[in-house]
């Protein structure tokens, strides 16, 4: 499964925003993206979704930027930090 971003806590909590996300056809966003992302490749070809990102990336960025200095979150992980790059595929243990 792609990972687009990964998160963790001092306590050793870890999430994920991935395709799983992206693809989804629910209404709630259980990942760490707080719906921004949620159902976004969805009609769209790959390319599509990867600019769809790209514009809400700001805002996904402002959003983890925030959670990790109120503590929410002890850090988190772009994936794809370079725009031109395609997600990289993460292998789970």
């Amino acid at each position: 499964m792609t990972t687009y971003m990964t998160w963790e806590t001092s306590g050793g909590k870890k999430g994920r925003c991935d395709a799983k996300c992206h693809n989804a056809r629910g209404p709630k966003c259980r990942c760490m993206c707080r719906g921004n992302l949620h159902g976004s490749a969805i009609g769209k070809t790959p390319e599509e979704a990867r600019r769809f990102r790209d514009e809400k990336a700001p805002d996904i960025f402002a959003m983890m930027n925030d959670a990790r200095d109120t503590g929410e979150i002890n850090n988190w992980i772009l994936r794809a930090e370079q725009r031109q790059l395609p997600l990289q595929e993460v292998k789970e243990k």
